[in-house]
């Protein structure tokens, strides 16, 4: 019988699930069996291969990167050998013109043994690489553990080859001695590199955050961060910084926090940060006990390209509760920056406004102010909740809707 199905494919984005289907024929046994081949919105992609009488996969294969999309259309090729893969295994860019594909560029390789183990010298891709995101591993693998040195590499618009800008060594697939890691929140355009050394996978001892110049890109400054420090079993104290998942967009602004860590845990009062221009404006943040936030909060959380939300309200053990508002701030553009200070002191208007209950969701009447082209030009949408649940829509005169609250 010949099904569309995902067969053993798990998808590893939304474009994989709402897209992708495979074609192929499945055994007495309910196995896969005879060639299978993908199509991506009903039309064949050079992906697929054979499974044997016992569902295993035999022969060449061409399987999709974990981060395989439309746009970035990523192929791992080799040999499967009673469902293990053997021998050389080369991660390729599909190559188009004019909806043509004409051939392949090689970006990752390495050498399985016959028990499907990496061995030798790798390149590995980061699972989210894309166009955007030109991220590889090199190093090498015994028996599929990482040894010796690992480099990190990353390509840039404004260059034709792959840069290293960190590594470091492993032992038995663990991190030890002096390392130069990515941080939480690397992308493309803010890269800012954690250095410092590891004891036996255990960050210790003083640790500091660079930001790397990125080429192609002007950065009026570079943030300068303190040394921060590990204690001898690898947990985070005293004063900290950390830098926002938000900070990506910014250009020559930044967006961080900066508090206290006790044994690891976030304590005491943590300041929200804008930084713009050299220059930090204190917009926000609020107080940590036992690394739960409690009491009077002021966050920022990006909206979508032209706008942020600052967030104000109550955190009781570490959940949001009571009445909350969050407004719109419009974020800063690279040739407007004494325009986006003033728009942060002009906080208006209301965006969301609403209750929170003990489980830290939203609950009974709430406001959701829908937002035009135009900055002030707004509507309103009300939404009653239930733990978090929409129950009903309404429309409610504003000052009816505050008196409910």
């Amino acid at each position: 019988m010949i099904q569309n199905n995902l067969g053993d494919f798990i998808p590893k984005n939304l474009q994989q699930i709402i897209n992708l289907k495979w074609l192929g024929q499945y055994g007495n046994l309910n196995q896969q069996i005879g060639e299978w081949k993908a199509l991506w919105e009903n039309k064949p992609i050079l992906a697929g291969g054979r499974y044997n009488d016992n569902g295993h996969k035999e022969g060449p294969w061409n399987e999709l990167f974990c981060n395989y999309s439309e746009i970035d259309q990523l192929i791992e090729s080799g040999i499967y050998q009673e469902g293990i893969r053997v021998g050389k295994w080369v991660t390729s860019k599909l190559l188009y013109i004019c909806q043509t594909q004409y051939g392949k560029m090689s970006i990752g390789e390495g050498m399985y043994d016959d028990q499907g183990r990496k061995v030798g010298k790798w390149v590995d891709l980061h699972p989210q690489f894309s166009k955007d995101f030109l991220l590889v591993f090199e190093g090498d693998y015994i028996e599929n553990v990482k040894n010796g040195y690992w480099s990190t590499k990353f390509k840039y618009f404004s260059e034709n080859k792959y840069t290293i800008i960190g590594g470091g060594t492993y032992e038995n697939g663990v991190k030890h001695g002096h390392w130069i890691d990515l941080s939480e929140y690397f992308n493309n355009r803010v890269q800012y590199l954690e250095e410092g050394n590891y004891d036996k996978g255990l960050k210790k001892g003083y640790w500091t955050i660079q930001q790397k110049k990125v080429p192609g890109y002007f950065l009026s400054i570079i943030l300068q961060f303190p040394k921060m420090v590990y204690d001898k079993n690898g947990k985070k104290q005293g004063a900290w910084i950390e830098i926002s998942k938000f900070t990506r967009t910014f250009g020559n602004s930044f967006l961080y926090s900066k508090g206290w860590y006790l044994d690891d845990v976030k304590d005491g009062y943590w300041e929200i940060i804008f930084m713009i221009d050299g220059v930090n404006f204190k917009r926000g943040g609020g107080k940590y006990q036992n690394g739960k936030k409690v009491g009077k909060w002021k966050e920022f959380e990006q909206q979508n390209d032209l706008f942020w939300r600052v967030q104000i309200g109550d955190y009781k053990e570490g959940n949001k509760y009571g009445f909350w508002e969050s407004r719109k701030i419009k974020r800063y553009l690279p040739n407007q920056p004494y325009r986006f200070e003033q728009t942060l002191k002009k906080q208006d208007p209301i965006r969301v406004f609403g209750m929170f209950n003990e489980n830290g969701l939203e609950e009974g009447h709430w406001c959701y102010v829908k937002e035009s082209k135009e900055y002030e030009d707004c509507s309103q949408l009300k939404i009653e909740l239930k733990n978090g649940i929409i129950d009903k829509k309404y429309e409610k005169d504003i000052k009816e809707f505050l008196d409910i609250i």
